[in-house]
């Protein structure tokens, strides 16, 4: 039906995507500082930082271990969705509780934290929306008007027996207008009954019907703030609350306090618990079955380990005549080696005579003498007599060669026969180590036996449960039940909440089985919803209704102005409020209307003649009471900001501070005042607030702020002015930061970001304002600004007290052993009963310091100009004649005074505060 506009935005959703991709916007890496494993496939990542929008959370592993494919882009470390899924956050501790699946939960277990990062970024959120436009654009369509008669409106007022409880006449016309109209916006300032009068009222009548309704919200902190006044308010009533379901992922504070609304906490918790349940049978079948394969394999293992150990000494035995028998062998072919030799040289000598005998000369002498020739003959026979004795030695040393060689031979097949049976048995023991352990790696079979020995005897201490298979049987069929009642759970609610982002990414499962018919969409905070993101509710046939306040924050678009302020990119749509997409369904309706909109309000030379938002194809209802702040306060927003006639309380009233902090030039532009961060600071040591919270436009002054104050209120209470939509605190202590009119930006009131911003922050307060900044400066704007005429009204005072006097107290280990004696004695006591009247008399700024004895020593000095008096006591022993008098009266002398100020050194549980600073006033009224 408006497949223009379906078009308009899938082209807007990819330009945002390509401008964040380009311009890395967005992209916070938060890094994992711990790994805790709750369960199989469930862990606890402990963060460096808080995760604020864990709906656009990516998972960042970079390991050698992650398979391409599981990456869901390419060139992008980001693990794909479907193998990981957030189940709870929690900003207090920071951390979030993340369930992987197979096959990352297959090697999760081997990863460092420091291969893993949590990465919020913007660009899986703007894919998820243009894809929904894609797939279910076409389903958007004007509402239906609701079916609810008059006489059905519940209004709890008239139920209640506490007046206060009633309804202002505004807040019923808000309901009847809300239950009366396809489309309908419900503006009040904080504190006017939106959530707790209006949206609980319209929630309780479709309650009573027994209809079913969804409540929806920009952010987590939304929408859990919407439903904690929603469940306030039906508990005033005695009304059952188990009808909400808060849907997503819900905060860790937030879960323990109604587990039984949250969807992860309740229903999933008690799968998680039957998971774990079941595992660990599992386990502990697993670990009998192991118990007795590791018993009879090891019984194998241990036949065989015998075996190869009764052949080792025979395989010793063999080895060692085999070493002897080599050695006589080698011996032997020594000898005959020699004999050969000797052999061969009579066998040359014999052939020398032979050849002398031959010669002519030996023969011619022959003729004449025979001495010569029978001296050759004795040599010739002696050296044939050595020959033959030597061929004697030599066949029996070559028998004998032979008969060791055979029983080498016969040695070594022995010996081979027991190695090869050796290594055949060895290598079954192999087998069975490597089938029983695994990788499990042994350097001798020794060892082996050692691990196998100690394996079987751990084996042995198993206790066996009979019935764990009858036990293991019955939970899974729990567990299966559980499982197939979810839609029997669901079927049980009636008010389903979550955020716009959780309705985009389970769209089809919440439309085709959970949700059912649904009778109205209610969208609160719908003024700091984008337009892109609010189409989503008009997709249900079902009437809608926005509440909110387009006075305070609009939606963030990290896009800058020169694509937002350009309508052929369409990016403006990210930044326009959800309260202006009625206009789609104008007759004329068209891209340029919504743009002209847009920028008239974005770019306003005149703030004041702006229209914020249009009746066409809408019902507002105003509500001009607030019952947050007094009416000192209101009537200044009023003029600035509301101009509907907005008021206070007839009886409340909000006190406005002003603390001065000079501006430091080196500073100017840089968005940073280290004066505000040191005045914050002092002023937080000298109050001791409770309920306080510490904000600034400006995230680099909220880092120097968390940096230096953070261990004072805790840096969860120090917050951009963006991050505290929608909450409310006792104290506000505003850093403006800005103290130039160059440098104004998120503090100018004469432009939109800046008076929205400004609103916001002012509008968190329910006793305290203080806003800290340069006076100097923002005292000249005056009327002109916002800040300026709240620090200029006769009713707001200066934060800061002139210091008039000291006192320095001073102890030693001996002061414990007085306390306690004071205690017993009951002096203690009455001067603790004393104690917060004379605080609230005498003092208002004095700073203690710890000191050296004497231990119990008070002194009070006077500051003023008539004179310098010192006055010393100790602790239990004054010697005031008027003593009991002093106790039991409104006039305390200086050392009841002094006694009261050492009780207010000690803590609640005995021990001594050494950094405590208390106001003081001036000492001449003490005397």
């Amino acid at each position: 039906m408006y497949s223009a506009f379906v078009r308009d935005t899938i082209e807007s959703a990819k330009n945002y995507y390509n401008y964040a991709a380009t311009n890395k916007t967005s992209r916070i890496i938060v890094n994992v500082t711990r790994i805790s494993q709750i369960s199989k496939d469930t862990y606890a990542l402990t963060l460096a930082q808080k995760l604020n929008r864990p709906d656009t959370v990516c998972l960042s592993i970079k390991s050698y271990l992650i398979e391409p494919e599981w990456y869901a882009e390419k060139g992008e470390a980001y693990i794909d969705p479907n193998l990981f899924e957030i189940i709870q956050n929690d900003n207090f501790i920071p951390s979030v509780k993340i369930k992987v699946k197979p096959p990352l939960s297959e090697i999760f277990d081997n990863l460092d934290r420091s291969e893993i990062t949590i990465v919020s970024d913007l660009k899986f959120l703007i894919k998820r929306v243009e894809n929904w436009y894609a797939d279910y654009g076409e389903k958007i369509s004007l509402p239906p008007e609701p079916f609810v008669t008059e006489d059905e409106i519940y209004f709890k007022g008239d139920h209640a027996k506490n007046k206060k409880a009633k309804e202002t006449r505004e807040q019923k016309e808000a309901v009847k207008t809300a239950l009366s109209k396809n489309i309908s916006y419900i503006w009040g300032a904080p504190g006017t009954g939106k959530t707790q009068y209006v949206l609980a009222d319209c929630l309780l009548t479709y309650i009573k019907r027994g209809d079913r309704v969804v409540v929806l919200a920009p952010t987590h902190n939304a929408i859990e703030q919407t439903l904690s006044a929603v469940i306030k308010a039906m508990e005033e009533q005695g009304e059952d609350i188990t009808c909400i379901y808060r849907l997503g992922i819900p905060t860790a504070s937030f879960a323990a306090k109604y587990p039984m609304l949250c969807e992860r906490v309740d229903h999933n918790a008690t799968l998680e618990l039957l998971r774990n349940e079941i595992e660990a049978l599992n386990a502990q079948i697993f670990e009998q079955q192991e118990a007795d394969r590791v018993t009879k394999n090891y019984s194998a293992f241990a036949s065989i380990y015998i075996r190869i150990q009764d052949t080792s000494p025979q395989l010793a035995e063999i080895s060692q005549s085999f070493e002897k028998l080599s050695a006589e062998i080698a011996e032997l072919n020594d000898e005959l080696t020699e004999i050969k030799i000797s052999v061969s040289d009579n066998q040359n000598a014999l052939r020398l005579f032979r050849q002398r005998e031959s010669a002519f000369g030996f023969k011619f002498k022959s003729l004449f003498s025979q001495k010569e020739s029978l001296e050759i003959a004795e040599k010739k026979q002696y050296a044939n007599k050595c020959i033959d004795s030597l061929n004697l030695q030599k066949r029996t040393l070559e028998h004998r060669l032979d008969d060791v060689k055979r029983k080498f031979s016969q040695a070594d097949d022995e010996k081979r026969t027991i190695i090869n049976k050796q290594t055949e048995l060895s290598e079954n023991a192999k087998d069975i180590v490597i089938q029983t352990f695994g990788g499990f790696y042994y350097k001798t079979l020794s060892e082996a036996n050692i691990h196998f020995q100690k394996s079987a005897q751990k084996a042995k201490k198993v206790i066996k449960d009979p019935h764990i298979y009858e036990r293991l049987k019955e939970k899974e069929r729990e567990y299966n039940e559980l499982s197939e009642s979810n839609a029997k759970i669901m079927s049980t609610k009636q008010v389903f909440a979550f955020t716009v982002d959780y309705f985009f990414s389970h769209y089809k499962q919440l439309t085709t089985q959970d949700l059912g018919i649904v009778s109205h969409v209610f969208l609160d905070e719908a003024a700091y919803c984008p337009l892109i993101k609010s189409g989503i509710l008009y997709s249900l046939n079902a009437p809608v209704t926005l509440l909110g306040d387009h006075m305070q924050l609009m939606p963030i678009c990290e896009a800058g102005k020169e694509a937002t302020n350009r309508i052929e990119t369409k990016i403006f749509l990210w930044e326009q409020s959800a309260i202006y997409f009625p206009q789609v369904f104008d007759n004329n309706s068209s891209l340029e209307a919504l743009f002209e909109r847009f920028y008239m309000i974005h770019n306003a030379d005149d703030i004041k003649k702006v229209k914020y938002y249009s009746e066409d194809n809408m019902t507002t209802a105003v509500l001009p009471k607030t019952h947050r702040f007094g009416d000192n306060l209101a009537h200044i927003l009023d003029q600035f900001v509301y101009n509907t006639k907005f008021h206070g309380t007839p009886n409340g009233y909000t006190q406005t501070y002003f603390l001065h902090a000079k501006r430091i030039p080196s500073e100017a532009g840089n968005r940073l005042s280290s004066g505000e961060v040191e005045a914050i600071r002092d002023l937080i040591i000298r109050e001791k607030y409770t309920d306080c919270v510490v904000m600034t436009p400006y995230k680099k002054q909220r880092d120097m702020l968390q940096k230096h104050i953070g261990s004072l209120i805790g840096a969860e209470n120090i917050l951009t002015v963006h991050a505290s939509q929608g909450r409310e605190w006792e104290t506000v202590i505003l850093s403006v930061v800005d103290s130039t009119e160059r440098d104004m930006f998120f503090t100018d009131s004469s432009i939109p970001q800046g008076l929205h911003t400004i609103n916001t922050a002012i509008s968190r307060v329910k006793k305290n304002l203080i806003i800290v900044c340069d006076t100097d400066f923002w005292k000249k704007k005056g009327s002109s600004q916002l800040i300026g005429a709240i620090i200029t009204d006769p009713e707001t005072q200066d934060a800061e007290l002139p210091a008039q006097g000291y006192i320095k107290i001073s102890w030693t280990k001996k002061t414990m052993d007085m306390y306690s004696m004071g205690i017993k004695d009951g002096r203690l006591k009455a001067a603790l009963n004393e104690q917060n009247s004379i605080y609230s008399r005498f003092i208002s700024n004095i700073k203690i310091h710890e000191n050296k004895a004497p231990y119990v020593s008070v002194s009070i000095s006077s500051a003023t100009d008539k004179r310098q008096d010192t006055y010393e006591t100790t602790l239990f022993s004054c010697t005031c004649k008027d003593y009991r008098r002093n106790l039991s009266q409104n006039t305390p002398c200086k050392h009841i005074f002094a006694l009261a100020l050492k009780v207010k050194l000690i803590n609640s549980d005995g021990t001594f505060n050494r950094t405590i600073s208390i106001p003081s006033t001036n000492v001449d009224i003490i005397e």
